[in-house]
């Protein structure tokens, strides 16, 4: 996206913005644009720097000319609009901001962007955003809860965001979440979201305050919005609770909101770690799990299926190397948070354990698993 010809541009912005603290570097690599500026010869050339303070996610659209960075609270704004040329590399202009719309009650909150993701077909910016967690975050709950909107979809217009839709708020959303993720299907029919929760029911001897009580036991949920031919989320038929129609039956109503899996007791609480969504029924997601798992919207009796990861020193007989002919002891798995990613164009995903030392790559057949993790 830019050779050393932005230097000009990256010493204009440090003096445009001045506060060297706040910043840091992100760096994207560069693929079909580098050879119409002269082949690379090391992978170090391929990476060109991008400023952004606070940054907790990017996402980049080549057909609309935009790399986008989502900041933490900036009077500048929580969105940075950097413009790519044809060949999508950097323009030595400066970022273009754009704040996240104003939420009433919420004004003594710090918010920003945990997610952004490009629509695959439509010129549109879905961004999942949540506030910055505090120790009185369980005292505004309620407030937080009905006032907070997770889901913004702008409409991006030669390279200006205008805001179309926020949705996304209530009891079924967990907040004070340190990271979110999205993903579409290819034909941007179905949007996948995490950071969903099952509200546990009120008790005499909880404290409404203690956020570790909000999730009933395997309450943490991943869920799916329906889109239509614009990209908007569809309506879905929700039952109204502890109402009955004329009849004596469970009342419903329209809303829009996502359509829940309950993950049970595979993680306690929900975090997006991750989509591969190859088509509309079938994703590939991480999480606190041994390894990825395969969520199948249509298979009502095994919903999620999980692939547990070899661990190179637990799993395997000591004194061997780990490997196809290495005995295996028991498949423990990671034990921690892991993270995936797809390839660009080959039905591969990425994972990585965070914190942690390991990589693993998995094939998939429209997200179904075809070979061992290598």
């Amino acid at each position: 996206m830019g050779t050393t010809s932005n230097l000009k541009w990256i010493q204009k912005a440090l003096a445009f913005r001045r506060p060297p603290i706040a910043w840091i570097l992100v760096v994207a690599c560069v693929s079909g644009g580098v050879e119409a500026r002269g082949q690379m010869d090391s992978l170090a050339d391929r990476l060109v720097p991008i400023l952004a303070p606070g940054t907790s996610c990017m996402a980049q659209n080549d057909a609309l000319r935009l790399v986008i960075a989502g900041c933490a609270d900036e009077p500048e704004g929580h969105l940075l609009l950097f413009p790519l040329d044809s060949d999508g590399l950097l323009l030595e202009a400066m970022p273009t901001t754009v704040s996240l719309p104003d939420t009433d009650g919420l004004d003594n909150f710090s918010r920003k962007p945990l997610a952004l993701l490009f629509h695959p077909t439509l010129p549109l910016l879905y961004v999942w955003q949540d506030i910055e967690p505090r120790r009185d975050v369980a005292s505004k709950k309620t407030t937080i809860e009905d006032h907070l909107s997770h889901l913004l979809i702008y409409a991006v217009d030669q390279g200006t965001l205008r805001l179309e839709m926020t949705t996304g708020s209530g009891p079924g959303f967990a907040f004070a979440q340190s990271r979110a993720s999205m993903a579409t299907d290819p034909q941007g029919t179905r949007l996948f979201v995490g950071n969903l929760k099952r509200p546990k029911p009120p008790s005499e001897t909880q404290d409404p305050n203690d956020l570790r009580t909000q999730f009933s036991p395997g309450g943490a949920s991943i869920g799916y919005y329906n889109l239509d031919e614009k990209g908007m989320p569809l309506p879905t038929r929700v039952p109204v609770e502890g109402k009955l129609d004329q009849r004596g039956l469970q009342e419903f109503q329209w809303r829009v909101q996502p359509n829940p899996t309950d993950i049970g007791h595979v993680r306690g609480q929900p975090t997006g770690l991750g989509f591969v969504a190859p088509n509309r029924h079938v994703v590939l997601l991480g999480g606190v799990m041994d390894g990825p798992a395969v969520w199948d919207t249509r298979n009502r009796r095994a919903t999620l299926s999980l692939i547990r990861i070899p661990h190179p020193e637990r799993d395997y007989a000591p004194g061997s190397e780990p490997g196809p002919d290495s005995p295996v002891l028991a498949m423990k798995g990671f034990g921690h948070n892991n993270i995936i990613g797809p390839h660009g164009t080959l039905p591969i995903i990425y994972g990585a354990q965070l914190n942690g030392p390991m990589l693993y790559r998995v094939e998939h057949a429209e997200g179904y698993p075809t070979m061992l993790p290598s």
